[in-house]
């Protein structure tokens, strides 16, 4: 979800924008559609859309809403919180092209008013794309409980495609860096635990990394990180997907990826490798950082670790490891079981990565990687794995990763080793 900017924007319902959430009413009645807006125009052409409003009626006493119309540039930060400013200021921005005639409406109670918009680019516009929200202004306000005056806004982005040419997806990694949390007396395990209190989130070690969408189309990233002790001849030793809050990344734009490190590591150098999909049909963005663990961090490491083995897991895992034999050029599918061990809803994330000397990432397949699990739901997941005819006969390893998002709380994760033992020799050394 998008922030609250309380008692001037409570009840901003803008997170279709980026395509992460479905249309719902405003809090006080009034519904926008649609909440996204895709336009194509070419340089000194003229396109229109509308907007719906839609005024709901809940009760005999509901009345007519009267509503102010505005356009705002759209600015989307590193950690993906948005700021909605003045026109005219974002590099990217389609609002100077924007008009309409109706900029103050009221919509009858139980009815609906459509409002149309112009949009033309001048005629030596670039190609690209460029991003606009239209901001519904109720008149109407509400109050919260102790008498503080709240303003309801609903904003509806618009994203325009100003045609003329093929818009590659491109991309390169700015930082990458582990951010360490400040070990203060939060942090320390509660003793002896107080059953009523709420649960206290246990301090979080996390790999960050930022990628910088250097194009002018907007991409939806994800991307994977391992970490490599080189100390011990180059082995895998943690793989993590990297995540963010919100992956679409608008041109020009940068945005954090994370990866919890809550994997305990001995002090030494180890490499952290990225690599980044930015929906890119021929590359990728990769970056390499080389860390020393000092002995300081490697004791933080074992104590988020206990502290993360203290609370609830997020969800149940099954089974508890996979051992299979597969001969060259045969295949096997696993049932990999997730149920919810909490009551509200949990974002799962799969991912895979081999641990061995051998990379056999692509040996292993995950039918559903990113989904949604209601409280106390099941879901079972195929994993399958598919050995080349020309593997060489021998063990191989790997780690399922399974994170766990469950609302209003840090990721988790949970591993599972995989051994698959190789019958029949190939020609691959």
């Amino acid at each position: 979800m998008f922030p609250y900017r309380t008692h001037t924007l409570l009840g901003l319902l803008l997170a279709a924008l980026l395509g992460l959430a479905a249309p719902r009413p405003a809090l006080a009645g009034l519904a926008v559609s649609p909440l996204k807006q895709e336009i194509s125009v070419r340089p000194g052409e003229q396109a229109k859309f509308t907007l719906n409003l839609i005024n709901r009626v809940r009760t005999d006493a509901d009345g007519p809403q009267s509503t102010t119309l505005s356009i705002k540039d759209v600015s989307v930060l590193v950690d993906g919180g948005l700021e909605f400013k003045e026109p005219y200021n974002q590099k990217n921005s389609a609002s100077k092209w924007i008009t309409t005639s109706q900029k103050q409406v009221t919509v009858d109670a139980g009815k609906s008013f459509t409002v149309e918009f112009t949009i033309a680019p001048p005629s030596q516009t670039a190609p690209g794309e460029y991003y606009s929200a239209i901001i519904v202004t109720l008149a109407s306000r509400g109050h919260t409980a102790k008498g503080v005056e709240i303003q309801y806004e609903v904003a509806s982005g618009v994203f325009v495609t100003v045609m003329g040419q093929t818009l590659p997806k491109q991309a390169k990694i700015t930082n990458c860096e582990i951010q360490w949390p400040a070990l203060t007396a939060q942090t320390q395990p509660a003793e002896p635990a107080n059953p009523a209190a709420p649960p206290v989130e246990p301090p979080t070690a996390k790999v960050a990394v930022v990628i910088q969408n250097t194009g002018s189309s907007r991409f939806n990233g994800t991307g994977k990180m391992r970490i490599v002790d080189l100390d011990h001849g180059g082995r895998v030793v943690m793989t993590a997907l990297l995540t963010s809050h919100r992956p679409c990344v608008f041109g020009g734009d940068s945005r954090r990826f994370e990866a919890p490190l809550t994997k305990p590591l001995p002090p030494g150098k180890y490499a952290i490798k990225v690599d980044m999909d930015y929906e890119s049909s021929w590359a990728k963005a990769y970056t390499t950082q080389i860390v020393d663990l000092t002995a300081e961090q490697a004791a933080l490491l074992k104590h988020i670790k206990d502290r993360q083995a203290s609370i609830a897991v997020a969800v149940n895992v099954s089974p508890v490891n996979f051992n299979q034999i597969i001969p060259a050029g045969g295949s096997r599918s696993l049932g990999v079981g997730i149920k919810s061990g909490t009551d509200v809803p949990v974002r799962c994330m799969l991912s895979a990565a081999s641990t061995g000397e051998i990379d056999i990432d692509s040996w292993i397949t995950i039918a559903s990687e990113d989904f949604n699990l209601s409280p106390s739901a099941h879901k079972s997941v195929e994993v399958k794995l598919a050995v080349p005819a020309d593997a060489k006969t021998g063990n191989y390893t790997a780690t399922l990763a399974v994170e766990t998002w469950p609302e209003g709380s840090e990721l988790r994760r949970t591993e599972r080793p995989i051994e698959i033992q190789v019958k029949g020799r190939g020609t691959q050394p």
